[in-house]
């Protein structure tokens, strides 16, 4: 992969998001130094000044699990877009009071808690919208140029702007935050729809309450997410603490006018900059792990130094260091989010996440003035940092397990290696073949059998089954269809790709998966009845056409479709069934080597030669079975292969699909007849690929009898009938030729 590819430029849909973050955080850095200031000129009374704090913050506890499941719903640009003009007329509201003079501490808190529920929808649908306009590669980047911007606009343009407007009327921060929040919503307004529409719900969507549920119990069965979000509730909870009362600190304990506390904030945002500037190196020189434990650490120190400060200038360099830390965390931890969480999630996750990250801040603001009324208004610090610490030490040994473990979403494969589920890197019998024939020495081939392409023969390497290209996480989930769980996973971001098998499962497209992640939205499941898709009865035969089902099932689940849909042998079968009876789910359909014998001339010789087959293997000859299998496939086996494979001892969930595969799937797939008719009149784009070392076999004649029906030329791939596992990178660069018409 080139720098390019793996770094590809920003596009300028992020960079009018990235305006419109800026325009808009201006403003409210501006509302948030004049809030405070107003309130102070209302009262001095810590308690009312901290309650107008807790009512900004009180949105992201009673209101954040609901907006996550708008989220996912609609559209993120247009969520974004709406709140920010919402937002707007709130504010140009306060202006219009705070110039009349008829602005009290209620009034404050209620229209503080107005703008806090638009920052709740509009802040979910920011993180969930990152992963949509950059590419996985350069979130690190783009999360960092997002919070530098939003750092210059809150707190280095805003808070002095502010304070120094306020100084000249109360009424003008207010106006300039309406002003920029307005030029900001047009700009988001700009911004290419990427998600649902409200007018077009998905099919099968579940009921708000299921799909909040559904976002709850992936956070909490995902470990270092779930580690992640209790440990910011705690560090929100003792931030609002201290920060609650940090404008009577500073303008009583400390005696600085209004331009002094903007410029304070001002100093602090210095902090918060470099943070942002420096979070992507700081991440590849010392590891994500190292970067959140450090910045944990100095924020508890920060929090106490704070509280002891003997003067302003001090009080500013702390404010700075914590701008560091804090940044650097919240750019570490956004971006594990989006690696981790796939994206039809994201809004749900992100939502409990600060649910219970940011829930607790305005518990915090109120327990600050609280403690600031009570022991003075330096003690809210001294007690922050303490909580801050303790729950740093509690905590770490739990984090670092799980940051470098991130097994709970069974799946991901962190830092190149593999994380199979299940135990092993194949579960079929087909995967079974791929792994044992590199694994043990086999005699040369017969007289007359064809010889190995030189750059096919790999049989000195590593098993590309179980050890896939590096690249992108991988979250596997499952889904419940009529009679089956289903087991799935997706991968990367961009056009929708489907790469299923029948009875190959999702491990052994692992590889080629991997590498398509890098530009496309990547689906592998499970076939129902194999490996980790079980049925509530296991009798029950897989046909193409229930398979197919499922297959539109989840794809409406996840809203993937119009999906390409690349089948292998019976998976190639079940993407045909799909597009012949589900055409608006799949634009393209790549069925490679699809095992349709009722397509040949000699079928009545085949469906006796396959009854045969299973006949011998439920009598317990699996050698014979496997020997006439290869035998009607017309695939030639070293001497000694079939025995070395399927002999001696074996996985039991290998044993147990492959039988599965003779009793309940191998007839039923290689007797379904296409519906030719209706495959030529579909809107749907059918490639027929066939192998270029599959020449004479079996699957290769079936292919070329199918594309013959359907009028179309077959299309090589590299490799024999598993070439995708066999050479992955090849299969890959073919693959995505094929996808751009070649």
């Amino acid at each position: 992969m080139t720098r390019s590819d793996a770094e590809p430029r920003l596009s300028g849909a992020y960079w009018r998001l990235w305006w419109a973050t800026g325009v808009g955080t201006a403003g409210d850095g501006a509302f948030a130094a004049a809030v405070p200031l107003l309130a102070v000129t209302l009262t001095r009374d810590p308690r009312l000044v901290a309650m107008v704090s807790a009512a900004t913050y009180l949105p992201w506890l009673l209101l954040s699990l609901p907006a996550g499941a708008l989220v996912d719903r609609y559209d993120h640009a247009t969520l974004m877009w709406r709140s920010q003009a919402v937002q707007a007329v709130l504010v140009g509201c306060v202006a219009v009071l705070a110039a009349f003079g008829h602005v009290g501490v209620p009034l404050l808190a209620v229209l503080a808690f107005g703008l806090g529920a638009c920052a709740v929808v509009s802040g979910n649908a920011a993180h969930a919208i990152l992963p949509d306009l950059v590419a996985r590669p350069r979130l690190h980047g783009a999360n960092g140029h997002q919070q530098a911007v939003a750092t210059i606009g809150q707190q280095f343009l805003g808070p002095p702007a502010g304070s120094m407007l306020f100084g000249l009327a109360v009424a003008l921060p207010f106006g300039m935050s309406a002003a920029t929040s307005a030029v900001s919503a047009a700009l988001l307004a700009t911004l290419p729809r990427h998600r649902h529409t409200p007018g077009s719900l998905r099919v099968g969507r579940p009921p708000m309450r299921a799909a909040i549920a559904d976002g709850l119990r992936s956070l909490v069965r995902h470990r270092l997410l779930r580690t992640l979000a209790v440990l910011l509730g705690v560090n929100t909870f003792c931030g609002q603490l201290g920060n609650a009362t940090l404008v009577l600190l500073a303008t009583g304990a400390l005696h600085l006018d209004a331009r002094g506390y903007g410029l304070l904030l001002a100093g602090a945002a210095v902090g918060s900059l470099l943070g942002a500037l420096v979070n992507a190196r700081v991440v590849r020189r010392f590891g994500a792990q190292a970067a959140l434990l450090a910045a944990l650490a100095a924020n508890a120190v920060v929090f106490a130094g704070i509280g002891l400060s003997p003067n302003a200038i001090m009080l500013g360099l702390l404010l700075a260091a914590g701008g560091f830390v804090t940044t650097l965390w919240n750019i570490v931890t956004v971006t594990l989010r989006q690696q981790i969480v796939p994206s039809p999630l994201l809004g749900r996750v992100n939502s409990v996440y600060k649910t219970v990250g940011w829930g607790l801040m305005p518990l915090g603001a109120l327990a600050g003035g609280l403690v600031a009324h009570a022991f003075g208004l330096r003690a809210p610090y001294l007690v922050a940092g303490v909580l801050r610490g303790v729950a740093l030490l509690v905590v770490t040994p739990v984090l670092i397990r799980a940051m470098r473990e991130r097994e709970p979403w069974p799946g991901e494969r962190i830092d190149g290696e593999a994380a199979c589920i299940g135990g092993e890197a194949a579960s079929t019998a087909g995967e079974e073949m791929v792994k044992k024939s590199r694994r043990k020495a086999m005699s040369p081939p017969r007289e007359g059998s064809p010889s190995p392409r030189p750059d096919s023969d790999r049989t000195h390497q590593e098993d590309p089954v179980t050890t896939p290209a590096p690249t992108v996480p991988a979250t596997a989930r499952t889904f419940e269809v009529p009679g089956a769980r289903l087991h799935y996973e997706v991968r990367g971001h961009g056009p929708a790709v489907v790469l299923v098998g029948a009875p190959m499962g999702a491990d052994a497209f692992a590889p080629l998966a991997d590498l398509l992640a890098a530009d496309h939205t990547v689906l592998t499941t499970d076939p129902r009845g194999i490996n980790r898709s079980p049925l509530q009865d296991p009798e029950q035969d897989s046909t193409p056409q229930l398979r197919a089902d499922d297959l539109s099932r989840l794809l409406a689940h996840l809203d993937l479709g119009p999906a390409v849909v690349l089948g292998s042998s019976g998976g190639a079968v079940t993407a045909l069934a799909l597009a012949q009876a589900d055409p608006d789910r799949v634009h393209t359909v790549i069925a490679h080597e699809p095992p349709l014998v009722e397509l040949l001339e000699d079928r009545d010789k085949l469906r006796a030669g396959t009854e045969d087959q299973i006949a011998t293997y439920l009598a317990g000859d699996v050698i014979g079975a496997w020997t006439k299998f290869m035998a009607q496939a017309n695939i030639v086996m070293p001497e000694g292969a079939i025995e070395a494979m399927f002999g001696g001892e074996r996985d039991p969930r290998q044993v147990a699909d492959e039988r599965r595969w003779f009793a309940h799937e191998l007839l039923a797939t290689t007797r379904w007849q296409p519906d030719l008719d209706a495959l030529r009149a579909v809107g749907t784009r059918i490639v027929v690929g066939i192998g270029e070392d599959s020449a004479e076999q079996l699957c290769d004649r079936a292919s070329r009898a199918l594309a013959g029906e359907l009028g179309v030329e077959p299309t090589l791939f590299p490799g024999g009938h598993i070439g995708f596992v066999d050479d992955p990178g090849r299969f890959a660069t073919r693959l995505r030729a094929v996808l751009l018409g070649g």
